[in-house]
């Protein structure tokens, strides 16, 4: 809310301070007495709301997938942000649910290559979110499921790079790598047609995948002082598992 805003501005200035030894009483400090008699001025952020249509633009949903489940994800989200009272995007950010309703992920371990989804917030909140996930899976054919994935392989296969298929068909850049990351998996695509890598390179992230204890990214990410973003570590996975 407003009022908590500006306290936190306030505070910050560090015009009130907590008093522990007064059981969490707050005390004015002596930054503030010039204000108070009107030595100096106190000028603080003014909280503008947006109007009514751009809240309607940012939950408006532009991806391919599966506009049930996304509308289902965020009402889940919904529900767990007002109960725990935290901001939405503090459970996962809308990008992440749009990877979810673009990928339908049925097992936490493919929920867990979401983008977005880390350990902690895999067992905090992953089997509610795969409970919905499944629930919505038969509001969309697996035809259409897998019709986005092969529309951004085939826009690839015409000379354009992942950043131009994700503007154009408006999605985030995470989804198209999961697409590609599918293409590579199922041989439609070779990694050297999504990523520059060198055959040095290559090796190196094979091995790290190889011998890392769970297979997952951020592990791999570490064990390469991050070097490679995750979308290329994605691709590189692709080419040992199916994802």
């Amino acid at each position: 809310t407003e009022w908590r805003t500006l306290y936190r501005q306030i505070i910050a200035r560090g015009l009130l301070r907590v008093d522990v030894e007064g059981h969490g009483s707050v005390q004015l400090t002596d930054t503030a007495r010039p204000i108070l008699k009107g030595e100096s001025q106190l000028t603080l952020r003014k909280m503008v709301k947006a109007s009514k249509s751009e809240r309607r633009k940012s939950k408006a949903y532009t991806g391919t997938g599966n506009a049930v489940l996304w509308e289902a994800l965020r009402e889940h989200r919904k529900a767990l942000a007002a109960e725990q009272e935290i901001p939405a995007y503090m459970i996962f950010h809308d990008a992440t649910l749009a990877e979810m309703a673009e990928r339908q992920p049925q097992t936490l371990d493919q929920l867990s290559r979401v983008s977005g989804v880390g350990e902690s917030k895999l067992a905090k909140y992953g089997a509610g979110f795969l409970e919905v996930i499944l629930a919505n899976l038969n509001s969309q054919t697996t035809e259409d499921i897998n019709d986005t994935a092969t529309t951004s392989i085939a826009l690839l296969k015409q000379g354009k790079t992942p950043d131009t298929i994700a503007t154009e068909r408006s999605l985030a850049l995470t989804t198209i790598y999961g697409h590609l990351c599918q293409g590579i998996a199922s041989g439609e695509l070779n990694i050297g047609e999504v990523v520059t890598l060198g055959e040095t390179e290559l090796k190196e992230i094979q091995f790290a995948f190889e011998h890392s204890e769970d297979g997952k990214i951020k592990p791999v990410y570490e064990l390469l002082d991050g070097e490679y973003d995750y979308n290329i570590l994605k691709c590189v996975k692709a080419t040992l598992h199916s994802i």
